[in-house]
């Protein structure tokens, strides 16, 4: 009998744990969402290319803080 206690707790647990990995699934999903409805946006996309792959306009600087 024991033992049928133990599995149920351990499918709750289980269960809790799945909940939590679909609902960070879920923003995950919303933000890449976001982004897909912002792709025809070139300030978005600037933006991106900043951020992500550390391009500059001509005539841009590209200062860098190596302290960190």
């Amino acid at each position: 009998m024991a033992d049928v206690f133990r599995q149920i707790s351990a499918a709750r647990a289980e269960e809790q744990e799945l909940q939590q990995q679909r609902q960070q699934q879920q923003l995950a999903n919303a933000a890449l969402q976001e982004d897909l409805s912002r792709a025809d946006d070139l300030e978005f996309i600037k933006e991106l290319a900043r951020d992500q792959l550390g391009m500059a306009e001509q005539g841009e600087r590209i200062f860098y803080d190596v302290n960190d």
